[in-house]
This record gives structure tokens, sequence and C-alpha cells, in this order.
């Protein structure tokens, strides 16, 4: 199992996009990008089946490289999950739970984690990212991504919704719902560790982010140096937001607009990727957070899990499973993979890629699995398990289900506010179960039919084999003491600390 390997025993030689790129000779090393799409569901692209999305760069990647229809996020919201793409571990080992961070939130992803950024970086690397952090902010910016790791950062440092919405979402329009959240500052947006415009212009930040990524690209190959990128978008979770570009130019509404609009962001990285002369020498992996928000955004509109049953905040598929390609032109042949992979895997893969074994990650418990010949050699993934940890779970709870092969087992089944749709079961209150429901995901990808002693022979062996890795997988994971339900207005960011009525007063713009 992931969870009593350590990293240093299991490296060989996440919506995210993910990309390698090696630089004509200019060094050795590949470069890195890595793309995380917010909430965007199984079913939100033209290559996954929607009727009426229009995601043509997207779709073009997928055509050319791996698609994989078994990947998991490493939790089904924002926080956790992004915790397990910058350490390849469970967000509970660094205390990331339960739930998400919040805009006054005091204490963030722990400095001692060590990242993928700061691997790399060992390795010469310039690191950099644009968008959403959702990892922490903290008092005086302790946990920016600037202090984990990343050299450069820009953009809003947690979810846009959790803000006042005192800017539109669409050019002379306001969002399409009141805020959440009106009681905080409003959103703001920093350039490394300071907060350059409050409120952040919803409208202009796609093209300032996609900018901001142009520049660090150039600046590095410039500079001859290997680069590492997380371009981490504020789209498509709520509220959906677009530029005049792209207003009112999908017929799926505004949900469609929020999507091609992220889809050109990703076409244009990929042309200045081109420019720069590295596109040919690229991998590209395209994947999500977690499964899409079902409930209303407003006006009717809400993500798409595809054939997966409930959607964000749930261990449901729909929770977890989303989309994720692979494209590197010439080195990765075009092709469907149903082994499993998860966001927990990224750190490790990337780092098998590159041969490296970081003295950084001694002793350190990986939960990742190593991937980099299953992209490149057609060799079947190592990775045989999922653990679904629900976000506000604890260590008396435990993990509320598991997959291990083909089958999986939900011991505590439970919904969310976010997975609202017509099924009940994802808005359910937590029942448990024992035995176990038990399904075979593969034949029965939604969710619908459970596997039992009546039309199963070997039910009884199954469900011993998923109580059995069960114990096993609960007395090898460490509960760090929980970080995410730690609150004081001295962490709310604030551009002017010291206006009144605080926070509200927070205001400030600069060219």
């Amino acid at each position: 199992l992931a969870a009593s390997v350590l990293l240093n025993t299991m490296l060989g030689p996440c919506f995210i996009i993910f990309a390698l790129c090696f630089s004509h000779g200019i060094n050795t090393k590949p470069n890195i990008v890595v793309f995380l799409v917010d909430d965007l569901g199984y079913g939100d692209l033209g290559y996954t089946g929607h009727p009426t999305t229009s995601s043509p760069n997207v779709d073009a990647l997928a055509r050319s490289g791996k698609i994989f229809t078994q990947f998991y996020s490493g939790s089904s919201v924002c926080t956790p999950s992004r915790a397990t793409l910058q350490t390849g571990r469970h967000a509970i080992r660094s205390g990331m739970y339960p739930e998400v961070q919040m805009a006054n939130s005091l204490l963030g992803l722990p400095l001692e984690e060590v990242t993928l950024p700061e691997v790399l970086k060992q390795e010469g690397y310039s690191t950099g990212m644009v968008g959403k952090w959702h990892l922490g902010v903290g008092e005086d910016g302790k946990y920016l991504p600037t202090k984990q790791g990343y050299e450069r950062y820009f953009g809003i440092p947690y979810s846009h919704d959790m803000c006042p919405f005192v800017t539109n979402c669409y050019p002379g329009e306001p969002c399409d719902v009141e805020s959440p959240h009106p009681n905080t500052s409003p959103c703001p947006l920093y350039l490394n560790d300071q907060i350059v415009e409050q409120p952040t212009e919803l409208t202009s930040l796609t093209g300032k982010m996609a900018a901001k990524a142009d520049e660090f690209i150039m600046d590095s190959v410039k500079m001859e140096n290997p680069f590492f990128l997380f371009y981490s978008f504020h789209q498509v979770h709520f509220p959906q937001f677009s530029s005049s570009m792209f207003r009112n130019s999908s017929i799926r509404g505004a949900f469609g607009d929020s999507v091609s609009e992220m889809d050109w962001a990703v076409g244009k990285l990929v042309s200045t990727l081109q420019e720069a002369g590295v596109y040919n020498d690229t991998i590209i992996i395209l994947t999500s957070d977690n499964g899409p928000r079902n409930l209303n955004h407003g006006k009717g509109q809400g993500g798409s899990s595809g054939p997966f049953k409930c959607g964000k905040g749930t261990t449901y598929e729909g929770g977890q499973r989303v989309p994720a390609l692979v494209s590197w032109p010439g080195m990765i042949s075009p092709g469907v993979v149903s082994g499993l992979m998860s966001t927990l895997d990224i750190m490790p893969t990337v780092l098998g890629i590159l041969g490296v074994e970081s003295a950084l990650l001694d002793g350190i418990l990986i939960d990742g699995y190593d991937l980099s010949k299953t992209l490149t050699e057609e060799e079947d993934s190592p990775r045989k398990e999922m653990v679904y940890i629900y976000p506000s779970a604890t260590e008396a709870t435990g993990i509320h289900a598991l997959r291990h092969g083909k089958y999986k087992a939900h011991f505590v089944t439970q919904g969310g506010i976010f997975a609202v749709n017509e099924d009940l079961d994802c808005i359910r209150f937590a029942q448990t179960h024992s035995p176990p429901i038990i399904y075979n995901v593969e034949h029965d990808p939604s969710e619908r039919y459970p596997v039992t002693e009546e039309n199963e022979p070997n039910y009884q062996e199954i469900l011993e084999t998923l109580l059995n890795m069960k114990e096993n997988i609960e007395a090898g994971l460490t509960w760090a003491p929980p970080r995410n339900a730690h609150y004081g207005d001295i962490a709310i960011p604030c551009c002017n600390r010291g206006c009144q009525p605080f926070p509200s007063c927070c205001s400030c713009s600069e060219n």
C-alpha cells in the first residue's frame, strides 16, 4: 500500500494541467507547468461528452495524448485536495482538515511540510504560481505560496466566493447570486506577498493571470533556467465570471462562458510554449481539484459529474473522480488509460520522470505512487487502491470509503450541500454501513447496483479483503491536529490595515 511506502523506495527513473518541457538543449532538465481547474466535473468538457460545452484547446490535448478515465482528486473539496498535490501526502497528515481554509484562517499548510516547488527549487528550478492557492494566508502572509517554495506568486489566495461581491462578475453586470461571505474583506489580488488590487476585478482576472504566466515562462527561458509553474484557475468555481470576450459566448450559459475562458487560457499557454520553442518537448496533464458543485450556481446552472454519482463534498465517485489527460508529442502515444491515478501521485511521478531522489524527502512518508513508466513505457499503473476521506472526517470516524481494484466499499455514506441534486443520497446525513455497501465501479461507475452474496459468488472474499485493507490503511494514517478551524480577524488580508470600518474598508489599486 502507498501509505506504507517511503518516497526513496518508490521513485523510479493535478482539473490539473501539468507540463514538463525540455528546453531544446538550453538545459537537460524538463520544465514543469501544472494547471489546476477549480470544481471542474468529469462531464464538463467537450471531450468527456458534454453536449453544449466548447473546450477546443483542452479537447485537442486529449486527442493528442493519454486520457485517464479513472483519475481521482485527493479530496472532494479544495484545501485538502490542494495539499495532496503540493506534498504527495494525505491532507490529514498535514492537518489540512476539516473542510477548507477561509479568508480569516489563522493557520495554513505547515511550513515544515516539504512541497514539490521546494524540491524542484533545490534542483535549480525557477518556481512560480498564478491563481488560487487555498492553503492559507495567515497573519502577515505567513502561509502564502512565497513561503512554500514559490519564488513568484500572482492571484487570489483562496476561493473568490469567500469575499463580498463588490465588483462585477461580468462586464457591467453583477454576480448571479449574493455572496455567502459578505462580512470579510474584498478579494485581495497578490503579487508575491503584497496586495496590489483590492477588491479584485474578476472580469479581467483570467487575462492578467495568463500574462503573468507568460512573463514567468519567457523570463525563465531567457535566463536558461528550468522552471516550474503552477497555474491554478479560479474558474469554474462559483460564482461564475468572465470577460467581455467570453460573456454570452457559450450556448451553455454563464458556466459555459467560464469553461470557454479557461480553455482560452490553456490555448494561450500552449502558444507561449510554442513561441518559446519548447512545446514539442512538453508534457501536459489536465485535471480538476475535485468534483463539480451540483448546487445551483444561480440562474439554473451547475457543474456536471457526467455518469458519476453526486459531486463536490462527497465520497461518491462524482466527488473525486475527475477529468485528466496527459499529452507529450512524440513521447506519449495517444490512447486511453484505465488504470488508477490521483493528485497524490503528481509529486512522485514528476520526481520519477526527473530521476530526482531529494534529501529533503528522506524519511517522509509519501502516499502517492510514481506513474512515470505508465506514461512513458505503457506499464500498468502501480496504484491499485484509492482512499476516500470525507472533508469533515475525524480519526474517530475514519475513512468513509475505499477502492481496491474494481471494488469500492462505502463504510460511511454522507451527502453534502454542494452536491444537491435529484438524488437524495447526495444530501443525506451520515449513515454507517456494516457490512459496507460494495460496488463494482468498473461495471457500475454510477454506483447504482450493490454487490451482494446473491449476485457475486466471491462476495465474502471481496468483503474480507476490503475490511482487512481498511484496518491496515487506518493503522498507518496519522491524523495531525486539524488546522482549518482556527480563525481571527488579524489574518484577514487588507492592503490598508487600520482603516475603518474594517474589513469592508480594505481597498487599493496599483498599476
